[in-house]
């Protein structure tokens, strides 16, 4: 795979919806073929506003991380990156976080520590925007059982 010089196909959507929201200037959409896309270029436009970052310099450092996503995802070389009629480039969402690390790598040793939590500790809740995504997505029924399961753990009825 060699780096991204700039080119992709000619995308007519944009992106303008904050998925995470700990990452407002991180823009997504999904293409027509039910893919999701980030605004790379608008993302670098708010966070390297002295151009010292580029897709093409992400695609060259990262190589090896973007090819394992790419396989392990079966996504083809030439759809990893589009470009809109404002002539944004649009990354495959997939390719997200290595971006975010890419950009600030601090976010890099952060993820790591969050894994390592994971790994040694089993699921940890490390941020109120997680916690409000749980709330959101478990059922009355799930609620009432995980205060079931709780109090039993706690020795209650």
């Amino acid at each position: 795979m060699n780096p991204i010089k700039g080119a992709g196909k000619i995308t007519q959507f944009t992106c303008s919806e904050v998925a995470l929201p700990e990452f407002p200037q991180l823009l997504f959409g999904n293409h027509s073929d039910g893919s999701r896309y980030f605004d790379a270029t608008f993302y670098l436009q708010e966070k390297d506003p002295s151009h010292t970052l580029s897709v093409e310099g992400f695609f060259k450092n990262f190589h090896f991380q973007i090819q394992a996503i790419a396989n392990t995802y079966q996504l083809q070389h030439n759809s990893l990156v589009l470009i809109n009629k404002q002539g944004h480039q649009l990354i495959n969402g997939h390719l997200c976080y290595p971006f975010l690390s890419y950009v600030d790598p601090q976010f890099c040793a952060y993820i790591n520590e969050i894994m390592e939590e994971v790994f040694v500790n089993g699921f940890a809740i490390s941020d109120t925007h997680l916690i409000s995504s749980v709330k959101r997505k478990l059922t009355p029924d799930m609620w009432k059982q995980l205060w079931n399961d709780a109090e039993k753990e706690l020795g209650g009825s």
